[in-house]
């Protein structure tokens, strides 16, 4: 194809042309002729520019090393390992890194390489083991391109034990290195920052990481309990203070808020005053001034500067889109947590955040989907469940609805949940059945912490407005 000029015909007699114009049909001729050089010479960079984009790595999977000790009880040191790479090379802003949430369902898997890859949707894989004995440790690990199975890079380490974090500082620089992605100044500094800890606290620190990750009770104590050790032995730590920020939040979900709310922001406020660049300090201070002192625009501030940070790690996104949907704004929530999905596909807390802000939206099909899809990954996860049922609910499909409820109590006696199963049974018109389960509630009450505003909830939905009034004041007095 190319240009075509047409020109008049003209008839009768033609004057000659002069010299003035003769000249002009050349030069015509060669500026048609550079230009079209120079489009095709543009068209082949831009083309060659694709490529490269579509061949530079822009996503990686760190799959958890693998424990070669053979002890059970040395597992954290391989899990704490896995962590703190995932964590290093998140501060790439350019790299998509999947969370230990997506690549813990692949332990002990016996996927190939490839279907995991596939599984994932990544890019590039490390996968390694960690082995450590007495006062030494040994790491081996391996970059692979996963869209073409090429090893890109490999290392092993035999290092002393005190030397476990200037190993996960050299791993991630090779790895950097080994994918030939761009780099920016900033990335550059966070990459070559070496922390100063002793490697007693670095090992507690190790282990309240584990411990933090089972996501119960007993294990949000058992994590506060190490990241506090190894805030005594290292005071000028700043990831132990930010551990210790994010298990006392979590631990406002099986206590009273006043016992441990504080204690979550001081210890943020620490982290930030040691680190300020730290992205997790950040968020869990950005949670606590949310939820706990009511000051929203600070923790608005500070949510968004946790995304700053770390833009390509889902935390910061889903908590945001949390802090969204309190203030009404759920069209920007549902593009934060559909932001921190992408990052974080098969997290079971992030996934059925989505589907709540769907049903708010009152796109409930959508949500029913993400719901199902979650129960799928994580069928014992309780908030997919009763979430479910909510949407069944709201759908007037009570028998589904009441169905699902009842089977996230199941798994999780959770006191919010069980004046959930309130509101379900007086939507559909069973009174009777209501207040069964108010009472339910009450003797819950007697033998674990209940929330007040689940009591608030339970005695509004039927009818009872003074026992309803009296709870939210203890709520409000609580911080509930």
């Amino acid at each position: 194809m190319g240009y075509r000029v047409i020109a008049p015909i003209e008839t009768g007699t033609q004057e000659p042309v002069s010299q003035a114009t003769s000249w002009k049909l050349p030069v015509l001729v060669m500026a048609v002729v550079v230009f079209a050089a120079l489009f095709v010479v543009a068209s082949w960079l831009a083309l060659n520019r694709r490529k490269a984009n579509a061949a530079r790595i822009q996503s990686i999977a760190v799959l958890p090393l693998e424990n070669l000790s053979g002890d059970p009880l040395q597992e954290y040191f391989a899990a704490g390992m896995t962590d703190e790479l995932i964590n290093k090379l998140a501060q790439i802003k350019s790299l998509r890194v999947l969370s230990r949430t997506s690549t813990m369902q692949l332990k002990s898997t016996h996927k190939t390489l490839g279907e995991i890859t596939r599984f994932l949707n990544t890019d590039a894989v490390v996968e390694g083991t960690a082995l450590r004995e007495g006062n030494r440790i040994r790491i081996n690990a391996e970059l692979v391109d996963a869209r073409t199975d090429k090893q890109l890079w490999s290392q092993s380490y035999d290092r002393e034990a005190g030397d476990a974090l200037a190993v996960q500082n050299e791993l991630a620089l090779a790895i950097v290195k080994g994918m030939e992605i761009t780099t920016t100044p900033e990335d550059k500094v966070h990459l070559a920052r070496a922390e100063t800890v002793s490697p007693a606290a670095y090992d507690d620190y190790l282990k309240g990481l584990f411990y933090w990750n089972e996501f119960s009770e007993v294990g949000m104590r058992k994590a506060a309990d190490y990241f506090q050790q190894a805030i005594d032995k290292d005071p000028n730590y700043a990831p132990a203070y930010a551990g210790l920020a994010h298990t006392y939040h979590e631990l406002a979900f099986y206590m009273p808020a006043r016992e441990v709310m504080p204690k979550a922001k001081a210890a943020a406020n620490h982290a930030i005053a040691l680190d300020n660049s730290n992205a997790e300090a950040h968020a869990a201070l950005g949670w606590v001034l949310w939820n706990y002192d009511w000051d929203w625009k600070n923790a608005q501030r500070e949510f968004l500067k946790a995304i700053e940070l770390q833009p390509m790690t889902a935390l910061p996104h889903g908590q945001y889109a949390y802090y969204l949907t309190s203030t009404g704004d759920l069209h920007g929530a549902l593009k934060e947590i559909t932001r921190a999905r992408e990052l974080e596909p098969f997290s079971a807390i992030i996934s059925t955040g989505a589907g709540v802000i769907c049903a708010g939206l009152h796109r409930y099909d959508e949500a029913e989907r993400l719901f199902l899809t979650t129960i799928e990954m994580h069928p014992d996860f309780s908030e997919a469940h009763v979430n479910l049922g909510e949407n069944y609910v709201l759908q007037g499909k009570f028998t589904e609805g009441i169905r699902e409820i009842r089977k996230g109590i199941e798994l999780d006696t959770d006191s919010e949940y069980k004046a959930t199963l309130v509101w379900a049974y007086m939507k559909s018109g069973d009174t009777k059945s209501a207040h069964a389960a108010l009472n339910d509630l009450l003797k819950l009450a007697k033998s674990q912490y209940v929330y007040s505003y689940a009591l608030a909830d339970a005695y509004g939905f039927v009818g009872d407005k003074e026992n309803c009034l009296l709870w939210m004041e203890r709520a409000f007095e609580n911080r509930d």
